[in-house]
């Protein structure tokens, strides 16, 4: 019986690190955001742990760019345009900084919604064409693999 219980705690106290769907959603709903928004959030929150990113961070940054007065859809896109740049091979910490630099930016700017998802949309089209002129950021550029 000892052993079952140890090869128990073995095999399945790994994942309880991970807070999983439900406890994400509980805390988006408890910052604010209604059901619709918090399982929006939530599966780009997941995309973002699927590829490497850390869960906690994730949802700190949407927590904390709700503090700082971006709407939900706005939350949402930041998220999407970090998994995004993460696809590309970026940390989860570089690609949240320059998505939320250039949302921080297009809001000082006095844009909103469509306008605000369109000028972060921009600003990363504008750092691809910065790393590779002409051809933007290839799959993969910055994990420092040479593809041809």
């Amino acid at each position: 019986m000892r052993w079952i219980l140890v090869c128990f705690f073995a095999l399945f106290l790994p994942f309880t690190a991970l807070a999983g769907p439900d406890e994400i959603r509980r805390d988006l709903k408890v910052a604010g955001f209604d059901d619709s928004e918090a399982e929006e959030m939530t599966m780009k929150i997941l995309d973002i742990v699927m590829k490497g990113g850390d869960e906690k961070k994730a949802e700190d940054m949407a927590l904390r760019l709700k503090s700082e007065g971006f709407s939900s859809g706005e939350i949402v896109i930041i998220l999407g345009k970090t998994g995004e740049l993460m696809d590309r091979g970026m940390s989860m910490d570089e690609a949240g900084n320059i998505v939320s630099r250039a949302a921080h930016q297009a809001k000082r700017e006095g844009l909103r919604g469509r306008a605000l998802a369109e000028r972060v949309h921009e600003a990363i089209r504008a750092m691809k064409e910065r790393h590779h002129p002409g051809r933007g950021l290839r799959r993969g550029h910055f994990k420092g693999k040479r593809r041809r």
